[in-house]
């Protein structure tokens, strides 16, 4: 099935981690301090849910909305921690003063992931991973005694999520909804995992490089079929630099197809440059980190709701005119990066930016003669 392989963010997260033991539970009535404990050396907590107020089955159910964040923020990634059953600390609580809440706390006791050192107020700490993967917050707190930052995982996955090297300072303007006074001294625990990417690939029109979603597999330079031939591919390829020759025949057999380097055509009357023309294109082949699905959605700069954005540009093809080899639609790079190679002769093939035709296109939105936007799209 269809990205049956692929996993949610917090199964990727389990199966990251060596191993964890079935989820535990403790419950304590109002007035109470829950005590969560992982005893095994090299577990650490990670809460799975958490709930302060009356239990459902009443007529008048209440709680505190806030109470799964208040807990995983006194507790992920600690060995031990306590939490006290009150008001005082469950503020946003909707029940009265004569409601008998509880609060119970499920939670796994993980083997603990790749860690930095814990760093000082004021502190700044560098994760780095290399080989081709890429950083992957699996907790971080920033704290100091009960007092914490409630979000700081969230802030510190916005840092460093998806990235090869990251840095996060210890301070109240990284994590300002600290609710540690300036007695205080917090500091900042992380903990990551260096994981590989695991999406599928698309290419990369136009470009060296791949965006921070991906890991880049191999840059080369675009090749396709003769644009005044016919035969040959219909496609364009994305050609590595260093490629292995095969075959001994280095003359052009009339038994054989042909491939050519790419040069872009441009005009004064479109988005790009017109020193762009007749440069030979670039390309890339990237890997998505952790989406399940990419497509390239023509039409738009930006995705549809739920997508991210990979990269986008213009659509692109051959000419629209008769003798020349029919090659599909491509998305290139709206900064497209070219090589220089100044190369007059025909033996190449050649890209076009596509523009819409009305008639039978609706053109109630698309305009006559325009350039037809792209995005490569991923999820």
């Amino acid at each position: 099935m269809k990205g049956a392989t692929k996993l949610c963010r917090l199964c990727l997260s389990l199966l990251l981690l060596a191993a964890y033991s079935h989820t535990k539970s403790v419950t304590v009535k109002q007035g109470k301090t829950a005590e969560i404990v992982c005893k095994k050396a090299g577990q650490i907590i990670k809460i799975t849910s958490a709930d302060y107020g009356k239990k459902p089955g009443n007529a008048n159910k209440c709680n505190d909305p806030n109470a799964d964040s208040i807990v995983k923020g006194l507790c992920d990634g600690r060995t031990s921690c306590s939490v006290a059953a009150s008001d005082a600390q469950f503020t946003s609580s909707t029940c009265t003063a004569s409601d008998k809440q509880k609060l119970k706390v499920k939670f796994n006791c993980e083997n603990a992931e790749a860690k930095v050192p814990t760093v000082k107020n004021g502190g700044t700490q560098t994760i780095t991973c290399t080989g081709g993967s890429f950083i992957f917050i699996t907790s971080a707190s920033y704290s100091a005694g009960s007092c914490f930052s409630p979000t700081a995982l969230t802030i510190v996955q916005g840092l460093c999520d998806d990235l090869t090297t990251c840095s996060v300072t210890a301070d109240d303007a990284t994590f300002a909804d600290s609710s540690c006074d300036a007695s205080k001294s917090e500091k900042l625990k992380i903990s990551y995992v260096c994981q590989k990417p695991s999406g599928p690939v698309y290419q990369r029109w136009g470009a060296v490089t791949c965006p921070n979603s991906a890991s880049l597999i191999y840059a080369g330079v675009m090749g396709g079929a003769n644009f005044g031939g016919t035969g040959s591919g219909s496609n364009f390829l994305c050609l590595p630099t260093n490629p292995v020759v095969g075959g001994s025949n280095f003359t052009l057999g009339t038994n054989k197809g042909a491939i050519f380097g790419t040069q872009l055509i441009t005009d004064s009357a479109g988005p790009l440059s017109n020193s762009l023309d007749s440069l030979e294109l670039t390309c890339a082949l990237c890997q998505t980190k952790s989406a399940e699905t990419t497509f390239m959605y023509p039409g738009s700069y930006v995705c549809p709701s739920g997508f991210t954005v990979e990269y986008a540009g213009y659509l692109a093809s051959e000419k629209a005119t008769s003798g020349r080899t029919s090659k599909g639609y491509l998305c290139l790079d709206a900064s497209p990066v070219t090589i220089d190679n100044s190369y007059s002769g025909d033996d190449t093939a050649k890209l076009y930016l596509v523009e819409g035709k009305c008639g039978a296109l609706p053109c109630a939105n698309y305009v006559d003669n325009n350039e037809i936007p792209c995005a490569i799209c991923s999820m």
